[in-house]
């Protein structure tokens, strides 16, 4: 499969898991986000092995998820403020 079939096959899902996903990061725009988990999945592709019996999809599908809590982590935080 070339990386445009892949791109192609996936991208819905990129895009549900986007729209689904709000990153605390004010940089970070929905189209950021396609991005970024799409540089993910070709990542996927070339680290993708298949011995531990998981297929592509399985494989990919986690590892997004696992992008996603890394950006989530990443993000910046903001201390609320509080009158006393």
């Amino acid at each position: 499969m070339t990386n445009d079939e892949l791109c192609i096959q996936y991208l819905p899902l990129i895009k549900r898991i986007a729209k689904r996903t709000w990153i605390p990061d004010p940089d970070m725009t929905q189209d950021d986000l396609e991005q970024t988990l799409a540089l993910t999945l070709l990542t996927c592709k070339f680290n993708y092995t298949g011995k531990n019996g998981a297929s592509l999809g399985t494989y990919t599908h986690t590892i997004l998820k696992n992008r996603i809590r890394d950006l989530l982590r990443k993000a910046p935080t903001y201390e609320s403020s509080s009158e006393e």
